[in-house]
């Protein structure tokens, strides 16, 4: 299973003025980890199977693992209870 995260790209800079860019990034951080609408679950086959919106890049295609180690690479994003988690995003 792929890894399942958030990916930084730092090397374009947008001017304050950049209203739109803005709302876009606020969506983007907003996302959940997966879309329900992409997950495919196989009783007989025992599997889920993730796939992309993406036609090409490294997100492209579909990843097919076992119910369990699926629920094991989502729960890594949950923070334990009480933990609380900072995040850090610019404009």
């Amino acid at each position: 299973m792929g890894t399942l995260g958030c990916h930084v790209y730092m090397t374009v800079w947008v001017p304050d003025s950049d209203r739109a860019f803005a709302m876009r990034r606020a969506r983007y951080g907003a996302w959940n980890p997966v879309a329900l609408e992409h997950l495919d679950h196989d009783r007989t086959a025992t599997a889920v199977t993730d796939r992309s919106d993406s036609p090409d890049g490294s997100a492209a295609g579909a990843e097919t693992a076992d119910p369990l180690e699926f629920l094991a690479h989502v729960l890594v994003h949950i923070p334990d209870q009480g933990h609380v988690t900072t995040r850090y995003d610019g404009w």
